[in-house]
């Protein structure tokens, strides 16, 4: 048996340090404009629209800030809008796709195959393409400049359900036949036994949805006119407008503010999105 050859120990901090080098330069890369929104809500306006850009800000300024907290019931409106529609729609698309992933991986039934085909072929679909039909839809439902009409076009997802069928497919059958042995039929063993398991996917499903959601602009534009009724991605558009200034560093202020809830949620469940995006590929 002959011995593996390991590369020197000089070899082996070259390429870490090479590693760390590439990680550290893709962070500041993606970190960047962040951190340049983030200080311009703080510059001064002559700082801000200088032609010459600053990277550390020379004077602060929380004028941006102030403004808004004083005009925190248009702001305010557009926040819980968008709060409304993020919290509810993971929600409910968990509770659509989740039984309907599992009848996918699970249950025999006929047509099975290009049922499934076909939401495979949904997925490549742009939404954009659906829109007039799901304009007129709503339309029809007297729902354009309501809320409601972006939960319902958005609790069915495609990519959801193929999400969690393959995590189920990754799971033992024994585990149902267990089920089985003690009595349970298809519904009970997938509320008690399978729905348990699943919470690492469902948790990212959550998360990644919300961030989604949180952040769509062109399904609001689209559904929503009146200005009661818009999300912050699309209140942003109109929030010097609706603030009564030009002022670009309060436009600023308020971008950030509408990151801080994104964070709040990152933050909090990382490990758990990590590990439940590990967990979802074990089988692909």
């Amino acid at each position: 048996m002959s011995k593996k050859i390991r590369p020197p120990k000089t070899r082996q901090i070259i390429d870490k340090i090479f590693v760390i080098f590439i990680c550290t330069i893709i962070c500041i890369i993606m970190l960047f404009p962040f951190y340049f929104m983030v200080t311009s809500s703080i510059k001064e306006t002559s700082e801000y629209v200088n032609p010459i850009p600053t990277l550390f800000p020379h004077s602060f300024s929380t004028w941006g800030y102030v403004l808004i907290f004083k005009k925190i019931d248009i702001f305010g409106k557009f926040f819980l809008n968008s709060l409304y529609v993020s919290l509810l729609i993971p929600v409910l698309q968990t509770v659509v796709c989740l039984p309907a992933a599992y009848a996918f991986a699970r249950l025999k039934f006929k047509g099975k195959n290009v049922l499934f085909f076909i939401l495979i072929s949904a997925m490549m679909i742009p939404g954009s393409l659906t829109i007039i039909q799901n304009f007129r839809t709503m339309s029809e439902l007297h729902l354009i400049n309501n809320l409601n009409s972006i939960v319902l076009i958005s609790i069915f997802s495609p990519s959801c359900i193929f999400m969690m069928r393959q995590f189920f497919l990754s799971l033992p059958k024994e585990l149902e036949e267990a089920g089985k042995i003690d009595g349970a039929n298809a519904f009970q063993n997938f509320l008690f036994v399978i729905a348990p398991l699943s919470v690492p996917t469902i948790t990212v499903n959550l998360i990644l949805c919300f961030n989604g959601v949180w952040g769509d602009f062109f399904t609001p534009m689209i559904f929503l006119k009146q200005q009661q009724s818009m999300t912050l991605p699309l209140g942003l558009t109109v929030i010097m407008g609706a603030l009564g200034t030009a002022d670009p560093t309060v436009e600023m202020a308020a971008l950030t503010i509408t990151c801080i809830p994104v964070l709040i949620v990152f933050f909090v469940f990382r490990k758990k999105l990590i590990s439940g995006i590990s967990t979802t590929g074990l089988k692909m």
